[in-house]
């Protein structure tokens, strides 16, 4: 069985707010519910998509895993906020704006392991800037998409000027 897709289910689009997703469910279940529709014209199959499309879109995890398993929702999604048509996710940082470059730590050198001397004995312990691993991971904004998320013409807000102040 293939999974439909959430946003198609409820009637939304991908950039759609939780507030938008959480009427469309609400609107959907209550256009199936018996006392609505009437006994005869309910369909619990679709009451069951409905309510599985809900529960993946209304959280922000599941969402973000759905979207980006399916890259060209991201696009659409990254169309739909910035009001671009010529955008598309970063191919560097998959869409997030972020960067994480891991490197040898520079407190032990990668040895995972530090001397620590007193007045009166020396010591090894474990590095505290690397937690024993001999490496550091940091975070920082993408180079390639300046952080954006995407590639592409900056966007145009409804309402504003494209040309700079």
């Amino acid at each position: 069985m293939t999974q439909e897709d959430p946003y198609r289910v409820l009637g939304v689009h991908r950039g759609a707010s939780a507030d938008e997703i959480r009427a469309a469910f609400r609107a959907s279940v209550r256009r199936q519910h018996p006392d609505t529709a009437g006994a005869d014209n309910t369909d619990d199959a679709a009451t069951r998509r409905v309510i599985a499309a809900y529960r993946l879109l209304a959280d922000p995890v599941s969402r973000a895993r759905y979207d980006a398993s399916h890259p060209d929702f991201a696009v659409e999604h990254h169309r739909a906020k910035s009001g671009s048509q010529s955008t598309s996710p970063c191919d560097q940082c998959r869409g997030s704006g972020r960067v994480r470059t891991v490197t040898t730590c520079p407190a032990c050198g990668g040895r995972a392991e530090v001397t620590v001397v007193t007045h009166d004995h020396a010591g090894v312990l474990h590095c505290r800037a690397c937690r024993g691993g001999g490496r550091v991971s940091t975070d920082a904004g993408c180079p390639a998409c300046g952080g954006r998320g995407w590639l592409g013409a900056p966007p145009i807000r409804p309402g504003r000027s494209p040309t700079p102040r």
